[in-house]
């Protein structure tokens, strides 16, 4: 519902403004949702969730955010 993915994302942005972020802002930004990918323990991502995540890649925090919520890891 809405309801919820309005509380995962929420909760999402609480924990990528709470946690280190050093292993993703790190790299360079290309190489970020493959980091971002591996600090949630995850093999890599989908074609689409790849290009929403490279288009945030400039921002760490929002790029966290977004995996979080990705299809990968909500049914992970």
């Amino acid at each position: 519902s809405t309801a919820a993915t309005r509380a995962r994302v929420s909760f999402a942005r609480a924990v990528a403004g709470l946690a280190g972020l050093d292993a993703v802002a790190g790299g360079a930004p290309a190489d970020r949702p493959d980091a971002a990918a591996r600090l949630l323990g995850l093999d890599g991502w989908t074609a689409r969730t790849r290009a929403a995540l490279a288009a945030a890649a400039a921002d760490p925090p929002r790029l966290v955010t977004l995996a979080l919520v990705s299809p990968e890891y909500v049914v992970r």
